[in-house]
């Protein structure tokens, strides 16, 4: 007895659309995450005002 089994579509054409928009929205988050973890989290002059207060005693 020959079996004939029917082989489902791995992928639709809808699965591809929804991975594809799935990349690029993650993707997008990723460059944002990136781009907010570069910036300094405090402002860079705090600082050298810190270090003269540590060295010196006031502010430059």
């Amino acid at each position: 007895m020959i079996m004939m089994f029917q082989m489902k579509q791995f992928m639709t054409k809808k699965d591809w659309a929804y991975l594809a928009i799935l990349l690029i929205v993650a993707i997008g988050l990723w460059i944002w995450v990136w781009r907010e973890f570069q910036k300094p989290i405090v402002d860079p002059s705090w600082y050298a005002n810190s270090i003269s207060v540590a060295i010196h005693g006031y502010k430059i």
